[in-house]
């Protein structure tokens, strides 16, 4: 059991190592060619831009609007009720019950 522990970890040992050396090679790369990482970035961030541009200005100006001509009608039973149950639970805090509790101490 011992023996298979021991296996285990150096596999792991292993695993972790290749994995930090990987990454360690890509953070080289990328700081060794810094300059055109930071240009590519820009152009990648210009792109994004450049079509959010189109999608919400360039687009919005060509497309027709839909324009729905449903006439809100302002339901005054419903305001009511709604009135009614505001009174009734600010008429509840204003007079709590008058029951007494026993001390739990």
């Amino acid at each position: 059991m011992n023996r298979g522990f021991k296996i285990f970890t150096i596999k792991y040992q292993k695993l972790v190592y290749g994995f930090n050396n990987s990454i360690k090679k890509v953070l080289w790369s990328l700081a060794r060619d810094a300059f055109l990482f930071v240009l590519i970035l820009i152009l990648v961030s210009m792109v994004f831009g450049e079509l959010l541009f189109y999608n919400y200005a360039l687009l919005a100006e060509t497309k027709e609007i839909d324009i729905v001509s449903s006439i809100t009608k302002f339901q005054e039973d419903t305001y009511q009720s709604v009135i009614q149950e505001q009174k009734n639970r600010e008429d509840i805090f204003n007079n709590p019950p008058d029951t007494n509790y026993q001390s739990p101490f």
